[in-house]
């Protein structure tokens, strides 16, 4: 139980104290809840995944064909070999988001007892503002910017959050409630966002899910 060495975290007076205990407890626990905090385990990228459609599938086996020595290169794919190929690109697929999914149950799993922790070690306040936080790491680092840094490093360090909010997973849901508190955050330090810079925001957040193409 970490609570019993970190102290709760009340604010600024005693932030640079909890957060040295915090991290010294989390690494002795797993130094996985490090490696999240900092950035380095990161929720799995949804994957790439191959193309099933008759088209692609048809150009493929036609590719197939042509690197072929026994094959005529020249000869139409036929209808029963693009069927097979499809069956294939199907199975692949679905190897590759099993594959996905047990990566994401693993990390859902310690960035949540990585969030529990980090609560566990909160006065009323500081917990109030992370209540509905999900990632660890944003936790942390709204914590750090509340109580941590100076009244023009905490705006910095919120604009950076929203800046670096990126719709990587399948869960449109989840990104938009990210979004939506990232910008809150930002909205509440009566900081004015005109709309193209908001919208500014979320074109860059969404423009490297290949699902928003």
């Amino acid at each position: 139980d970490i609570s019993k060495v970190v102290p709760k975290l009340k604010g600024q007076s005693n932030f640079a104290q909890w957060q040295h205990r915090l991290y010294m407890a989390l690494k002795e626990n797993n130094k996985i809840y490090i490696e999240i905090i900092q950035g380095i385990a990161q929720q799995p990228i949804f994957p790439d995944l191959y193309d099933e459609s008759i088209e692609v599938v048809r150009e493929l086996a036609q590719h197939r064909a042509a690197s072929s020595s026994y094959s005529d290169p020249n000869a139409p794919v036929s209808d029963a070999v693009v069927r097979e190929l499809v069956k294939e690109q199907k199975h692949k697929k679905m190897e590759i988001l099993e594959r996905h999914q047990v990566l994401l149950d693993k990390w859902d799993l310690v960035n949540t007892r990585c969030c529990n922790l980090i609560f566990s070690t909160l006065d009323t306040i500081p917990a109030s503002r992370i209540q509905n936080f999900e990632n660890a790491r944003e936790a942390i680092e709204l914590l750090r910017a509340e109580y941590g840094l100076s009244s023009w490093q905490g705006i910095f360090k919120r604009f950076e959050v929203l800046d670096n909010i990126q719709h990587k997973s399948n869960n449109p849901q989840e990104f938009v409630r990210r979004f939506k508190e990232a910008l809150l955050e930002l909205q509440q330090r009566d900081t004015v966002l005109p709309a193209n810079m908001v919208l500014n925001f979320f074109v860059k957040a969404v423009q490297g899910n290949p699902r928003c193409q």
